[in-house]
């Protein structure tokens, strides 16, 4: 390389810089005065800050999957749901099952978006008679002669369909499955989702479903649960980002005017 050359280049940014130290103190009140502005309009703005955990932001933009699940939307409305596991000594005792299917129906009244539910207490059941088939729900009542729930525990822990997905094989396990409907595109809500979360917990909360020891699980649930840490995290280590950038700038520049122009010496 020509010496010639590589100096004019050097010298010439440094010039560049000179100005633009000269330039910058000699606006210092209007930069920091449009600084301060940026900064509290960024502050005002970051409560519309939106945190985006979809399926859909991992596909790059006309991937074959997202077709598929926009046709799977179109037709069925919605891949969402809940589960709800309890577990009990027996679910086929009529207090549990009763206090259970009264949850159920609080649920169906107060969960949002709610577009099915189904448990044991509401499920069809099919079974052979003599002149035909017979369907109707497992449980149409809570029965109370003992003989009579034998024979409702047999026909449920003999259909495979209602077998480790309604109840556990041993009958000490039982789920309430909630399927939801499509979401609103627009509306005050930025995100629909994540109400679903805090109405479930907020049924379960109640005392009466207290001995439940309902467990939840499902799409809205981790996607509501991840915004709430993911903003709080954020928040929080923004917080020490700054403070940990403020050490640095004070170490190095040795005093408060390495941060904070113009300003007294920190000693």
């Amino acid at each position: 390389m020509n010496p010639g050359i590589t100096s004019k280049y050097f010298s010439g940014t440094n010039t560049f810089f000179a100005r633009l130290a000269e330039g910058i103190l000699r606006w210092r009140w209007v930069l920091l005065l449009l600084v301060f502005i940026i900064t509290i309009f960024a502050f005002h703005e970051i409560r519309n800050l939106k945190f985006d955990d979809s399926n859909e932001i991992w596909f790059v933009e006309g991937d074959r999957s997202l077709d598929l699940l926009d046709k799977f939307r179109d037709v069925f409305g919605n891949d969402d749901f809940v589960v709800l596991l309890f577990e009990s000594r027996d679910f086929f005792e009529p207090e549990n099952i009763r206090r259970i299917g009264r949850l159920a129906e609080a649920l169906e009244a107060g969960v949002p978006y709610l577009k099915d539910m189904t448990w044991l207490g509401n499920v069809e059941y099919i079974e052979g008679v003599e002149d035909g088939v017979k369907i109707h729900e497992l449980l149409e009542t809570v029965p109370q002669d003992p003989e009579e729930m034998a024979e409702v525990r047999e026909k449920a822990l003999s259909e495979p369909t209602y077998v480790n997905s309604l109840i556990s094989p041993d009958g000490q396990s039982a789920a309430i499955i909630l399927e939801m409907e499509g979401y609103p595109e627009d509306g005050d809500t930025l995100d629909p989702k994540n109400e679903i979360a805090p109405a479930v917990r907020k049924i379960l909360a109640r005392p009466e479903f207290a001995l439940l020891n309902a467990r939840v699980a499902g799409g809205p649930i981790m996607h509501h649960d991840y915004d709430e840490i993911a903003a709080r995290e954020t928040r929080n280590f923004m917080g020490i980002c700054l403070l940990i950038q403020m050490v640095i700038l004070l170490w190095v520049g040795r005093a408060c005017a390495a941060y904070s122009y113009p300003s007294a010496s920190c000693f």
